[in-house]
């Protein structure tokens, strides 16, 4: 492969305008091929270094003065070179923004759902429950002539027309 072709190899791993892709290699400590954005200046030493001795794969982040870039490298010890692949971090976390909007909407509607839930469960369930219980202590103590209603036609009505056809 001529160095035209790997170069034209290399452009299409470049999806991002402001990114790019670096060959480097490792013996010559020098830039094989570099295909990058003319504008930016990263210090390819620096980041060289600081993959030096890790994994032979994995994701760096490099703080600029003007914005930051995500770094993923790949080492191959049996050509001796590492390939380099920068994207500016707002192409990463542009979405991730979007994504945080929505858990938080999300959240904020799951935390609505729960409290008209226990409210229902409160008063539908608990609140006519209280009141029979209330009304069985008061028999229990000797007051035959506890009554109580419920307005609504479900199975606590029947429950309450029972309780006062016993107490009677």
């Amino acid at each position: 492969m001529n160095q035209e072709e790997l170069i034209n190899n290399l452009g299409q791993l470049n999806t991002y305008a402001d990114g790019g892709v670096i060959l480097l290699n490792i013996f010559h400590d020098g830039i094989m091929i570099k295909q990058t954005n003319e504008k930016l200046n990263l210090p390819i030493t620096n980041i060289f270094i600081s993959i030096q001795g890790h994994e032979s794969q994995g994701i760096k982040v490099l703080e600029d003065q003007q914005e930051g870039y995500y770094i993923a490298y790949a080492k191959s010890d049996y050509l001796h070179m590492v390939l380099l692949k920068y994207v500016p971090k707002e192409y990463v976390v542009q979405p991730l923004k979007k994504i945080h909007v929505w858990i938080w909407l999300f959240s904020l509607a799951s935390i609505c759902i729960f409290l008209i839930y226990s409210y229902s469960t409160y008063k539908y369930m608990h609140k006519p429950l209280s009141r029979l219980v209330s009304a069985f202590r008061k028999v229990e103590q000797g007051d035959l002539e506890v009554s109580i209603t419920h307005e609504s036609n479900d199975e606590f009505e029947y429950l309450y027309s029972r309780f006062g056809f016993m107490s009677i």
